[in-house]
């Protein structure tokens, strides 16, 4: 029997076994991933975290020994560099214009104790809901994660962690970005997500939650203009939770001309209330929907 047929075996006997419920189901997800993977239907990296069951991690060293980078087993030291290794394994090219696709992250932590820098284009990092979170593991970092063109990140929780970095999502300068079903939780000393921008972009943020954040604002878009006139960027606000703290600016927007903010929730402290949680500097053509504001009692 060849390796290929070898590890097809590993990857229907697995499968078995979860049929059989052998397995918690979290592992069932990512496992039938691997399984697919082993079989050459499913073009993806995936990492998986320390704290995955040790079941997961055996298949992923056996899916491994097919797939070398693609499949990435972190420590819980440095775990921004397994992303990193995934990402630049689907790189075929090694050019900064390639695309990457989907990378996605199993359940449980993963530390980076470095910003994890996207570099591709069209590279898509998703976690598995609220059972991924990223971790500040380093003190006064400048991003958790920043991102290039066409990137997208989904599906996870960002933790400062009491680590304070600059922020959690950064996007500077980049066309097309967009931050979906995250949860933003932990101090950042400037913003949840800090973008900014010297040309017309799209940028996109639907679906999150932001925890309070005492040190600055929760989304901070700006753009860089010399001559004073708003930069066309296309941004959109839609279906977002925000937990202010007495006194937090939830969002701030500077230098911008053309921005939706609609469906999304505002929830201050009782004695805080009414309150302005949205702040426009040098802004034209924004448009607010149908937002609600609330109190917490």
């Amino acid at each position: 029997m060849n390796r290929s047929d070898l590890l097809k075996g590993v990857g229907v006997a697995l499968l078995g076994f979860l049929s059989q419920g052998l397995f918690p189901r979290q592992v069932q997800t990512a496992s039938t991933t691997v399984s697919k993977m082993l079989y050459g239907t499913l073009d993806r990296a995936m990492v998986f975290s320390v704290e995955a069951p040790q079941a997961l991690r055996n298949m992923a060293l056996a899916a491994k020994e097919a797939y070398g980078d693609l499949i990435q087993i972190c420590t819980g030291t440095n775990d921004d560099l397994a992303v990193r290794r995934a990402m630049d394994a689907c790189s075929t090219t090694g050019q900064l214009t390639d695309s990457v696709g989907l990378v996605s992250l199993s359940a449980g932590r993963f530390y980076f104790h470095n910003p994890l820098l996207t570099y591709y284009v069209d590279a898509h990092i998703k976690g598995q809901g609220g059972s991924t979170k990223i971790v500040a593991a380093s003190p006064n970092m400048g991003s958790l994660i920043t991102i290039s063109e066409n990137n997208k990140v989904s599906n996870l929780v960002l933790d400062g962690a009491g680590n304070s970095p600059d922020c959690h999502i950064g996007i500077v300068n980049v066309p097309n970005a967009e931050c979906e079903n995250l949860f933003f939780q932990g101090g950042a000393r400037k913003a949840h997500i800090l973008a900014e921008s010297r040309a017309p972009n799209r940028w996109e943020i639907k679906g999150c939650r932001f925890a309070r954040n005492a040190e600055g604002a929760q989304v901070k878009f700006s753009a860089w203009t010399p001559t004073g006139t708003p930069v066309g960027v296309q941004f959109s606000l839609i279906g977002n939770y925000f937990y202010l703290s007495p006194g937090q600016t939830a969002v701030v927007l500077e230098n911008l001309s053309g921005a939706l903010i609609s469906l999304n929730h505002f929830e201050a402290p009782e004695d805080d209330y009414p309150f302005g949680p949205i702040t426009e500097v040098n802004c034209r053509n924004v448009v607010k929907g149908l937002n609600n504001f609330g109190t917490l009692i």
